[in-house]
C-alpha cells in the first residue's frame, strides 16, 4: 500500500476515473480516500500491469511520431508560418499530442511568443 497527501489543486494527478489515477507516470488503484477543505489522502496499490502498458504505448506513440511524414510536413508549415507572423527573434514550440481514445488521430500545435506585427483586424462589416 501507498499514502499519498495531495493538494487537491494539484496538476500532477491525472485521473482515469474515480478510483484509478496516474502520477509521475506511474498508475495507482485507490482503496480509501478521505478529503479535507483543501487536502485529498490517499490509500493507495500501485498498478504495475498498467504502468507498464502505459510505458508501452507512449513508446510506440513515439515512435510512429519520429517516423512519420507528418512530423516533416508540421515541421515545414511552422517554419513557413513563422516567417509571416513571427519576429526573427521568437521563439516557438511544436507539440505533438496524440490521445488514443481519439482512435490513432493526433493535432499539432506551436505556441507563439511574439508577433512580428499585430495581426490585421477584421473588415468592417456591412460593406457589399
Amino acid at each position: 500500500m501507498v499514502r499519498f497527501r495531495f493538494s487537491k489543486s494539484n496538476p500532477n494527478i491525472h485521473w482515469h476515473n474515480d478510483h484509478e489515477f496516474r502520477f509521475e507516470n506511474h498508475m495507482y488503484d485507490v482503496v480509501h480516500q478521505e478529503s479535507t477543505t483543501d487536502s485529498l489522502f490517499l490509500m493507495c496499490i500501485t498498478d504495475d500491469q498498467e504502468t507498464s502498458l502505459f510505458a508501452q504505448l507512449s513508446k510506440l506513440t513515439n515512435s510512429h511520431w519520429n517516423q512519420s511524414p507528418a512530423k516533416k510536413q508540421s515541421q515545414q508549415a511552422v517554419s513557413a508560418l513563422s516567417t509571416f507572423y513571427l519576429s526573427t527573434n521568437a521563439e516557438f514550440t511544436l507539440s505533438h499530442v496524440s490521445q488514443a481514445h481519439l482512435q490513432g488521430s493526433s493535432f499539432y500545435f506551436f505556441i507563439e511568443k511574439c508577433w512580428a506585427s499585430s495581426p490585421d483586424s477584421p473588415p468592417p462589416q456591412g460593406l457589399a
